[in-house]
């Protein structure tokens, strides 16, 4: 079983999005946003669950966001996440952790 430390996935959650903001065309940090998601993406689907150890909420946000750095790029200008709008919600998520 895999104990989840928050104040871990904190920092490992900051670098990624700190790096996507840095330079939001590198493929490389769209690999790690996926990886990280699917490792533990999951989570939140466990929260209500977790009563002893919920996760913290800016936590569970930037997991949810994850998916809009490692598709960065391939929604079109007219969509509401065109990259000029996911830049603009992955900055506070990144602000909030």
């Amino acid at each position: 079983m895999k104990t989840i430390d928050f104040k871990k996935m904190r920092t490992e959650l900051k670098a990624i999005y700190k790096a996507f903001l840095e330079n939001p065309e590198d493929e490389s940090i769209k690999d790690k946003a996926q990886d990280y998601d699917r490792e533990y993406g999951g989570l939140q689907a466990y929260e209500n669950y977790l009563k002893d150890n919920p996760i913290p909420k800016n936590i569970s946000e930037a997991l949810g966001g994850l998916f809009m750095i490692y598709e960065y790029g391939i929604f079109g200008e007219n969509h509401d996440l065109s990259q000029e709008n996911i830049l603009k919600k992955v900055k506070p998520i990144y602000e909030n952790l």
